[in-house]
């Protein structure tokens, strides 16, 4: 099988998938909450360096 029919089938098959997912999610009237803008637990860390000392 050459290469290039492999890479078809792959994409092919995602696009199936995304297809049959997107249309499951329409009939039932679903929404997917897809949040991108998740907290990094490391942004809410304790720093213990103290912001107001000052080099001397």
């Amino acid at each position: 099988m050459p290469v290039w029919m492999f890479v078809l089938a792959v994409l092919g098959g995602l696009l199936l998938v995304g297809a049959v997912f997107d249309f499951y999610n329409k009939r039932s009237k679903r929404k997917v909450n897809m949040d991108l803008k998740k907290e990094n637990p490391l942004d809410n860390a304790y720093d213990p360096r103290n912001k107001d000392d000052h080099l001397i």
